[in-house]
């Protein structure tokens, strides 16, 4: 378990790479084409700067909390002497507790949900805007279709999901007690 959280501050080390490469990116890319005659108003770009900054930032403190509930495991549970099987028996069941008390790895699943809701809201958006605007149609139904199924997919992959998640825990539930 102490690897895994060396693995989880690694990956949160990443991620903020990540994040400094992506804001530079755009940041470079809008102010870089703007006033160019060819890209149009490329400074618009600079307004995905806030979202790219709060998905990294989610899934950066999801990792986060993965380590604090790592880490108040180690601190609170004797595991040390005990077969590896029992500990991670006994590190799932606290999981569990906190995941009920506190919720603590939602964030990832905002990050990941969120974002593409939003994103997908945002193209359909500017598919609506541009049809009426620039009157194009066949351009226009691009980006309205694309956001339609974006945020499609993004309700029934969420209910999917949940569905599935149900039925691991109440699976997991009836099996207390047998080795699987």
């Amino acid at each position: 378990m102490r690897e895994e959280i060396l693995q989880a501050e690694q990956a949160r080390s990443g991620l903020l790479k990540w994040k400094l490469g992506l804001v530079g990116g755009i940041g470079a890319l809008g102010l870089g084409f703007s006033g160019h005659g060819t890209f149009g108003h490329a400074e618009f770009v600079l307004a995905l700067i806030p979202f790219v900054c709060v998905y990294v930032d989610l899934l950066s403190r999801h990792l986060s909390l993965r380590i604090v509930v790592i880490g108040t495991f180690l601190r609170t549970q004797h595991v040390e002497g005990v077969s590896e099987a029992t500990g991670f028996r006994a590190y799932e069941e606290f999981v569990d507790e906190v995941r009920k008390a506190a919720k603590p790895f939602d964030l990832e699943d905002w990050a990941v949900e969120y974002s593409t809701f939003l994103l997908s809201l945002a193209v359909f958006a500017f598919g609506w805007i541009y049809l009426a605007v620039a009157a194009k149609p066949a351009f226009s139904a691009l980006f309205l279709i694309s956001g339609l199924a974006g945020l499609a997919t993004t309700w029934w992959g969420r209910r999917a999901y949940k569905a599935r998640f149900e039925t691991v825990v109440s699976v997991r539930g009836h099996t207390s007690g047998r080795t699987l």
